[in-house]
C-alpha cells in the first residue's frame, strides 16, 4: 500500500477530501508552482504538495479524539515530526495563489469545488440566517472562505460551509483580513454524497470540541439535518419538521425543507 502511495505522489496525484477517486495533477503539476512563487520553500513545499486528503480525514479524527487509530496514521505521525509545517500565514498566501485548502496541525488537505447542489444550499442557509441576523444585529454570518483558525503551533485553520459569529466575538465594524481566530457560536456542515456519517459526525464532534455551541449536519440526498449540541445531544430532523437556533439563537426557526428549495 505504502509503495503504490509512493507511485501516486510522484505523479501528483491527491484525492478530493469530498469525492473519491484520483486528481492526477491536481498538486503536483498545478500547484507546485503556484507553491514555489508563494515563497515556501525545501521540506514546506514538499508537504504541502504530497499530503493526500484520506490521511488528512485520518489526522483530524486522531487529533481530536475520534476515529480509531490505524497504521497509516501512525506513519503519518511519524512522517510530521521530521516536516516543517505549514502555517495559516503560508496557507493564506497560498490561497492567493489559487490553492484552496485546509490546515490540520500544520498539514495542507487541498479542497475541491463541492459542486452545484452544495454550493445552492449553502447560500440558501447563509441567506436564511443573515436575513435573520442582521436586521437585528446579533452577529456575522460568514462562508467557508473565511476559514476558522482553531490552533496554533502547529496551525489549524477550517473551512466551515456555513458559520455564525455573535456579535461579543466579532464587534461591528471591525475588519478582519486574515482568518476568523474566535470560535463560531453556530456551524453548517454539508455532507457530500461520499461522505460516510462517521466522517461527517467526527468533523461535529471536532467543532464541538473547540467550543462551537451547536453544529448542523445537512444531508441533501435525504432532506435532512442533524443537530450536534454542546451538551452532547444529537437529533435528527426530516424536511417537515422545523429547524430553529436553540439558545444560540433565539427567535430563528425555518422549515428543514425550505433549505433545500432553492426556488
Amino acid at each position: 500500500m505504502r509503495g503504490k502511495w509512493d507511485g501516486d505522489r510522484r505523479n501528483g496525484a491527491v484525492r478530493d477530501k469530498r469525492q473519491s477517486g484520483w486528481s492526477i495533477g491536481a498538486i503536483g503539476s498545478r500547484n507546485s508552482e503556484t507553491i514555489r512563487a508563494s515563497g515556501i520553500s525545501g521540506k514546506r513545499r514538499k508537504r504541502a504538495i504530497i499530503m493526500p486528503a484520506p490521511l488528512c480525514r485520518i489526522q483530524a479524527a486522531a487529533a481530536y479524539g475520534v476515529g480509531a487509530r490505524t497504521r497509516c496514521e501512525r506513519q503519518n505521525a511519524m512522517t510530521m515530526t521530521k516536516t516543517k509545517l505549514l502555517t495559516a500565514a503560508d496557507l493564506l498566501r497560498l490561497y492567493s495563489k489559487g490553492v484552496r485548502g485546509e490546515l490540520i496541525r500544520g498539514e495542507l488537505c487541498e479542497t475541491m469545488p463541492s459542486g452545484q447542489q452544495h454550493g445552492e444550499i449553502a447560500m440558501q442557509i447563509g441567506h436564511l440566517l443573515l436575513s435573520f441576523v442582521k436586521p437585528r444585529r446579533l452577529g456575522r454570518v460568514m462562508g467557508s472562505d473565511a476559514g476558522v483558525w482553531l490552533e496554533r503551533d502547529p496551525d489549524t485553520v477550517r473551512e466551515p460551509d456555513v458559520a455564525f459569529f455573535a456579535a461579543d466575538k466579532m464587534p461591528r465594524g471591525e475588519t478582519v483580513r486574515g482568518y476568523a481566530e474566535a470560535v463560531p457560536n453556530l456551524v453548517v456542515e454539508i455532507a457530500s454524497p461520499r461522505d460516510s456519517a462517521r466522517e461527517v459526525r467526527d468533523k461535529a464532534r471536532m467543532w464541538l470540541s473547540f467550543g462551537v455551541r451547536i453544529v448542523w449536519v445537512v444531508y441533501p440526498a435525504e432532506r435532512a439535518v442533524e443537530l450536534h449540541s454542546v451538551d452532547g445531544g444529537r437529533r435528527m430532523l426530516t424536511e417537515n419538521d422545523m429547524l430553529d437556533g436553540g439558545d444560540v439563537l433565539p427567535g430563528f426557526s425555518c422549515r428543514v425543507g425550505d433549505i433545500f428549495d432553492v426556488y
